[in-house]
């Protein structure tokens, strides 16, 4: 309600003051004023406080596809299903559980080698026997761009079963505000039997500074013995676990299989998208080859080579 009479203390009691003061303090505190006056303030902060909410929405919708998305030209090329299989030192991003068992490699990975969504997406990655490291750079088409650099270790009990972490460090621009976080990951990969192993991964347990939540991946893969050199996958990942409308939930199936010596074929689904590749295995390198089917788009291609001790 607006005043009508001052009760500051600078004022004189208002029944002190003569009629006509006090009809001027009334005409000065009372006169009705325009109804947009002062309005054009109130909006400009209203759309300036709604251009920020849509923008750090975006930003962490961005950052949140570069994190959680997946890496690595092979496990695409399985539908991102490699949580339970994680047997290269794609490991560092699906499951530090199975760096127990890694050897020395080095991997190189374009994700959108025609770039025909992204500026740049791309990633390497270093492992040796219970540690590991990567780096994957993406950047978009508007101008928002994140790198993560991450640092592993893993081990495994005497049960078989492998357990591990991997730190993030993370830096990221949008609209042209620098900023960085950290978050931590844990994975854990288990075999049920001689041919059916599981594996979890949570990812962004613990974290500062970074607008991520907490997810989980979590799966089976199946290596029939009946069948050498195949590997069946389904996993299941969850997002936004806080949410009040309830956590993100997407399925991830992928398989692959050993044609002949030095060729290798798979095949996944993810988010209604099949996903496809091939692997060639050359004398000092082998090479990776992904497909991500995109119905009303262009198809994402992907290419990629490893160096390692073990092909």
């Amino acid at each position: 309600m607006t005043n009508i009479l001052r009760f500051d203390k600078q004022s004189p009691h208002p029944w002190s003051l003569s009629q006509r003061e006090r009809d001027d303090e009334k005409a000065l505190y009372c006169t009705p004023r325009p109804l947009g006056e002062g309005l054009g303030v109130r909006v400009i902060i209203a759309a300036l406080f709604l251009l920020f909410s849509f923008s750090s929405a975006f930003a962490n919708a961005f950052l949140d596809s570069v994190v959680k998305d997946g890496i690595g030209v092979r496990p695409l090329g399985m539908g991102g299903a490699f949580v339970s299989v994680s047997d290269d030192n794609n490991s560092i991003y699906y499951n530090p559980g199975a760096l127990a068992d890694a050897k020395a490699q080095y991997i190189r990975g374009y994700m959108d080698m025609n770039t025909d969504y992204y500026a740049a997406n791309d990633c390497y990655t270093v492992s040796m026997p219970q540690a590991g490291w990567g780096y994957w750079n993406v950047a978009d088409k508007s101008g928002n761009q994140a790198c993560v650099t991450a640092f592993s270790f893993g081990t495994k009990g005497q049960n078989g079963i492998g357990w591990g972490l991997t730190y993030k460090n993370i830096a990221w621009n949008s609209s042209g505000t620098d900023s960085r976080g950290w978050t931590v990951d844990a994975g854990l990969k288990a075999p049920l039997s001689k041919e059916m192993t599981a594996g979890i991964l949570i990812q962004d347990l613990f974290k500062n500074a970074a607008p991520l939540s907490t997810s989980i991946r979590t799966g089976v893969s199946i290596a029939p013995e009946m069948i050498k050199g195949t590997i069946l996958v389904a996993e299941g990942e969850f997002r936004n676990l806080k949410a009040k409308t309830g956590a993100d939930a997407y399925m991830h199936y992928g398989a692959e299989t050993k044609l002949t010596d030095g060729l290798v074929i798979r095949g996944g689904w993810s988010k209604n998208k099949f996903t496809g590749g091939a692997t060639m295995v050359l004398p000092y390198i082998v090479l990776d080859y992904a497909v991500i089917v995109n119905s009303d788009e262009k198809n994402t291609q992907m290419v990629g080579f490893r160096l390692s001790e073990d092909k």
